[in-house]
């Protein structure tokens, strides 16, 4: 278990790592060998997943978030929530580290079969090859109290205190804290693609391209008219999406520039939201940061194509 003298983290957000694939993507191009393929954003830390399986970490550690365990089995996936993160490896095993005044850091010793990856704020998850979800931590809001009659499921999403599962036929089930309406699904929602999970609202991508939002509307974050849409991402009051041409929109509360997307952002491939900051990846290599300031040399040395 992590020990730290900062005093236990309040802030919230997470965003899982996408594993519904939507039916529409991108024209294909070869993409670079160091090309991250999957990005993930908490609070004051972010990570990649590059295509040769390398997971890189930058940003915040005072709670050990870029203390990436050594010598770990080959990586296909990840999630970062608050100040912590997790790592699914090709055998079905996860890896966790950073904060762990929750037990969210704590992989059940039995754990193995896993296919997908989510962290909340003081809660993980994590999908089994047989379609069911399996939760550990504690955040108070029963987050981690997954449904028992919850099966078929092919994408997970966690936040501050709730958690989202997509199921199979397109559905999505969600459960946890309430306060916002972020668990009330609505109940004409299907052909879903994937799902994301914002602080107190939640995003769900259907097939035809467009998306669906619910929860904490207040700056209009779960509100988006966008069409030919492959990819979102939520954060804390804002979302994200990525369209088929490669164009990132933001919307919602713009602290920090959070979600002012710089006009260097084109031809994106992946894209992640957090509390402070967006990060997307771009076809050429390049990982683009805008929103609060993060650690940019630490990016540029780790990363060696950094920009902002």
């Amino acid at each position: 278990q992590l020990t730290s003298n900062n005093p236990a983290p309040t802030a919230l957000t997470a965003l899982p790592a996408q594993t519904a694939v939507p039916t529409l993507t991108p024209t294909p191009r070869p993409l670079n060998l160091q090309t991250p393929v999957r990005l993930a954003a908490g609070v004051v830390h972010s990570v990649a997943l590059t295509s040769n399986r390398r997971v890189l970490v930058w940003g915040d550690s005072s709670y050990g978030q870029r203390d990436i365990p050594a010598d770990m089995p080959p990586v296909v996936a990840v999630s970062a929530s608050a100040y912590h993160t997790l790592a699914l490896h090709d055998d079905g095993h996860v890896s966790a580290w950073g904060f762990n005044g929750n037990a969210q850091t704590d992989v059940p010793a039995t754990l193995h079969n896993a296919v997908a990856v989510a962290a909340g704020l003081s809660h993980s998850l994590a999908l089994l090859s047989n379609g069911t979800v399996v939760a550990w931590g504690d955040d108070g809001g029963s987050a981690s109290r997954v449904p028992a009659e919850l099966t078929q499921v092919v994408a997970i999403a966690a936040s501050n205190g709730y958690s989202l599962a997509l199921r199979a036929d397109g559905t999505v089930a969600a459960w946890g804290r309430n306060t916002a309406g972020q668990t009330d699904v609505p109940t004409d929602l299907r052909t879903v693609v994937a799902i994301a999970a914002g602080g107190d609202h939640a995003l769900a991508l259907k097939s035809d391209g467009t998306v669906v939002g619910w929860g904490d509307n207040r700056f209009k974050q779960a509100t988006c008219a966008l069409k030919n849409v492959v990819a979102i991402a939520a954060g804390m009051d804002y979302s994200l999406a990525l369209q088929n041409n490669g164009k990132v929109t933001a919307w919602g509360l713009d602290v920090s520039k959070r979600a002012s997307v710089p006009g260097t952002v084109v031809d994106a491939v992946a894209i992640a939201a957090s509390y402070t900051n967006s990060v997307v990846s771009l076809r050429n290599g390049k990982i683009i940061t805008f929103g609060s300031s993060l650690d940019q040399a630490l990016i540029t040395r780790k990363i060696g194509r950094a920009h902002v």
